[in-house]
């Protein structure tokens, strides 16, 4: 079966992100076995009409996850738009970690 905004039979989607180590590293980040983050995936690809829902945490619990508030997102991002904060393969930093820590 293809869906009409597919460009692959759903099996062989299916296949192919079963076999992909992304697909695997955000299965395994959400907290789901990698088969049901599939058919999650597969099921809006082939029900576009359908949008996802979101379960959104309160700051406080994110926080206390270690996770960034709202406010910290927006200002890294504003760092990063200014060029404060270097991303990219040389020296990455994120901004969230302390550089220091991740030296040996």
């Amino acid at each position: 079966m293809t869906s009409p905004k597919l460009k692959k039979p759903v099996e062989a989607l299916r296949a192919e992100l079963l076999a992909d180590g992304h697909t695997q590293h955000i299965a395994q980040t959400l907290g789901m076995t990698v088969e049901a983050y599939v058919e999650r995936v597969l099921h809006y690809a082939t029900h576009p009409e359908e949008a996802p829902v979101f379960n959104v945490l309160p700051e406080d619990q994110v926080k206390a996850q270690g996770g960034a508030t709202v406010a910290e997102v927006q200002t890294w991002l504003q760092k990063a738009s200014r060029g404060e904060i270097a991303i990219g393969p040389r020296a990455y930093t994120d901004g969230f970690d302390d550089p220091k820590k991740g030296k040996v």
